[in-house]
């Protein structure tokens, strides 16, 4: 009877050590009047920067599965079949463990630390969505932006040891959720491991950029095209003797229409004293440019590209949202950014006498 019992435990052992740790499973539904049988999903995972088909599974009353060996984490996708109206990849993250994934509708990926965080920031980021963009007072929707901000911005710091953190850092808009200082302070705690991950090369790339044109650097040349078609530089202006406002603006914009009022006044004001405007569009339609000038009463220079954000202007500027301003100072050294509405007439004032 003993020997039976160390024959099994034995056998149990051996089963035990047969599991490898890498292991992962997925076990997947969609809604199977949607998803026809026998139709195929694509199991894809980063590779060297890209995404690869590394498996495939047929569908059968709504269910598939998938599993294999991950030493490590990686981003990961779930290709569906083609269903109109629904997204057929969905992003997740393989890693060891089991994934358990309801997909097709509102999605839910969990079973696996780095996929439990992604779902529970999921569901947070929703609830405050739905706040931002609905039919709510302002001051709501204000609070449920900045908490929507911090939220993402705590997922990453308190993640920076891991592929979560990092993919979190990437889909945000760096511009407009961190400071410059802020982003700076978080890639000096990124692990050495995670150095040439793209969030964190193209974070690194954004900090440089935003160095070259901050606060107390020279400004920063480039060319574009009056209406006329005329080249014209912003060396054309700037560093002449003059204050230079640079204004990033579209006629698209509707915060940048509103505040073009104050900018009318403010040139008004101080254009025989020493203030120079000059408008860069980030039209892509010129007969919208011209018309905005002429509607908004704008009668300083004006300057474009007609690639929207893809401005040459507003890429050297690392600009991430519109209006958008500049001032540089007579040696052409800039001196102040997004200055607005009576920020903007009070600096004035307080520079030219």
């Amino acid at each position: 009877m003993k020997k039976s019992i160390c024959l099994v435990s034995l056998a149990a052992l051996a089963m035990t050590a047969c599991v490898d740790k890498n292991a992962y499973t997925i076990s997947g539904t969609v809604p199977a009047e949607q998803y026809p049988d026998s139709s195929v999903v694509f199991l894809q995972k980063e590779v060297a920067g890209n995404m690869e088909k590394i498996d495939s599974a047929i569908l059968q009353k709504g269910v598939f599965a998938f599993k294999g060996i991950q030493d490590s984490a990686v981003n990961a996708v779930v290709e569906l079949p083609q269903v109109q109206g629904k997204n057929n990849q969905v992003d997740f993250f393989l890693e060891s463990g089991k994934i358990t994934m309801v997909l097709g509708g509102k999605d839910s990926i969990m079973g696996t630390p780095l996929n439990n965080l992604s779902f529970a920031l999921k569901t947070k980021i929703d609830s405050l969505s739905a706040i931002v963009y609905g039919n709510l007072p302002d001051e709501q929707k204000q609070a449920a932006f900045n908490e929507f901000n911090a939220s993402m911005k705590k997922a990453v710091s308190d993640n920076l040891d891991n592929l979560f953190g990092l993919t979190i850092l990437g889909s945000i808009s760096t511009g407009s959720v961190y400071t410059l200082g802020e982003l700076d302070s978080l890639m000096a705690m990124v692990p050495a491991k995670f150095a040439t991950k793209k969030a964190v090369v193209d974070a690194k790339e954004y900090i440089e950029a935003n160095r070259k044109v901050a606060v107390g650097q020279p400004f920063t040349d480039f060319e574009l095209k009056t209406t006329d078609d005329k080249a014209v530089k912003l060396s054309d202006f700037a560093g002449k003797g003059k204050y230079v406002l640079v204004d990033f603006w579209a006629s698209w914009c509707g915060p940048c229409v509103g505040e073009m009022p104050n900018l009318v006044n403010a040139y008004k004001l101080y254009s025989k004293k020493g203030l120079e405007v000059v408008g860069v569009s980030l039209d892509t339609n010129k007969d919208a440019w011209v018309k905005a000038i002429k509607d908004l009463n704008i009668t300083w220079p004006q300057m474009s590209d007609l690639n929207g954000w893809k401005n040459a202007g507003s890429t050297l500027y690392m600009v991430r949202g519109i209006p958008h301003t500049v001032l540089i100072d007579p040696q052409g050294v800039i001196i102040e950014k997004d200055l607005r509405g009576e920020a903007l007439i009070t600096k004035l004032g307080e520079l030219i006498k």
